[in-house]
């Protein structure tokens, strides 16, 4: 579970509205996770920006480990039908990042799981935009926004480092792709834990993204200790692919993306 410097601890759920307080330490630009605590239940609430939040649930009863919107829902639920403690926790975005990135999954998983297969992929970040309908994004943003939550992913269980690897690929193909520039910008101040769709970028984003990611997977392709990490990699893109390839027609891009993951 998360923990970081508490702003409040063990607050009863009887007395919190926890949708309130999270929509409430959104709108505060709020940089850290809240979790809630119950017998056979744990839940944190990861703000990873303004927009951008990540909702996890550990069931021990259920045996289940989870991520995503309707965890979300979940949990709100849970909050309302039984009694638990909720605590508040702050840190800084690089730590928060930091945590996000490390593997989403309980120590004896962890144990009986040392080579990843693509029927079992570390879970991707969700973006909850602070628990409000905003307008859909440019698809070429959306699309670029999933490709790099696949790419970031990926890396979450290696040691390794994501942030300057990124910042190295990118800074190589910035001369073809000149939005690159605002990336790393982007990725200095804030690390992996940047929502393209918050950014003001261009739709050139995806295509240099695209090249961004070849450009690693050429690099780790270089040297074997890293097949467990490319084998992941490109697992988790073809992923992403798959569930979105008439998407990446419809943008004539996946010709890039399939080129890409065949090489």
């Amino acid at each position: 579970m998360f923990k970081g410097e508490a702003v409040h601890h063990n607050l009863n759920t009887a007395f919190i509205d926890l949708r309130a307080l999270i929509e409430h330490l959104s709108r505060l630009d709020f940089s850290g996770a809240v979790t809630l605590e119950m017998p056979s239940y744990q839940a944190e609430v990861i703000f990873l920006s303004r927009k951008r939040i990540l909702a996890r649930e550990y069931d021990l009863e259920a045996g289940r480990i989870s991520q995503g919107e309707r965890v979300l829902d979940r949990v709100l639920k849970r909050c309302e039908l039984e009694q638990g403690q909720i605590s508040i926790y702050r840190a800084s975005r690089t730590n928060v990042a930091a945590y996000v990135r490390r593997p989403f999954v309980d120590e004896r998983i962890l144990r009986h799981a040392l080579v990843e297969q693509c029927e079992s992929p570390v879970p991707e970040p969700v973006i909850l935009s602070a628990l409000k309908n905003h307008k859909k994004s440019d698809l070429n943003l959306t699309l670029a926004d999933e490709l790099f939550i696949a790419l970031s992913g990926a890396f979450a269980p290696a040691e390794f480092d994501f942030d300057c690897a990124l910042k190295s690929a990118a800074a190589i193909n910035a001369d073809n792709f000149p939005v690159l520039d605002r990336l790393i910008e982007a990725i200095e101040s804030d690390g992996a834990a940047i929502s393209l769709l918050e950014m003001n970028i261009g739709p050139e984003i995806l295509p240099a993204l695209i090249r961004v990611t070849g450009h690693i997977i050429e690099r780790l392709k270089e040297e074997k200790r890293f097949t467990t990490l490319l084998n992941r990699l490109k697992c988790r893109l073809e992923s992403h692919f798959i569930k979105r390839r008439a998407d990446y027609e419809s943008l004539s891009l996946a010709h890039l993306l399939a080129n890409m993951l065949q090489a």
